[in-house]
């Protein structure tokens, strides 16, 4: 079972300290700012903090795609698509206020890379 993540207590928000990785695009408006990898720190009902060595600057939307621990039937391959506004970016950790968020089937491209 994950661990709660002790600083969410005070926000009245659970985040669950979940490592897993994920692939992020930052968007001004419709134009393409920034893309890259990370991992998650936290996750919690209204927020991700994920880690990130090309952390996005600025006001920006994101779309975050998480490689999700949990099968489909035990064999299907999931990701969480998360889609929200950056937060705050401080050094190479990033925070995303969610807006909205889907569970979608892993492609057979990721599948074929090993994951």
């Amino acid at each position: 079972m994950p661990r709660r993540d002790p600083r969410s207590e005070q926000f009245g928000d659970q985040r669950y300290a979940l490592h897993l990785p994920l692939r992020f695009r930052a968007y001004r408006g419709a134009i393409l700012v920034k893309s890259g990898e990370g991992e998650t720190l936290s996750i919690g009902a209204r927020d991700v903090l994920f880690w990130t060595e090309r952390a996005p600057e600025g006001a920006l939307v994101a779309e975050l795609s998480i490689e999700w621990p949990v099968r489909l039937d035990g064999c299907m391959p999931l990701q969480l698509h998360v889609f929200g506004e950056i937060d705050s970016c401080a050094g190479q950790h990033v925070l995303v206020h969610i807006s909205d968020y889907e569970f979608k089937l892993r492609s057979s491209l990721a599948k074929g890379a090993g994951r």
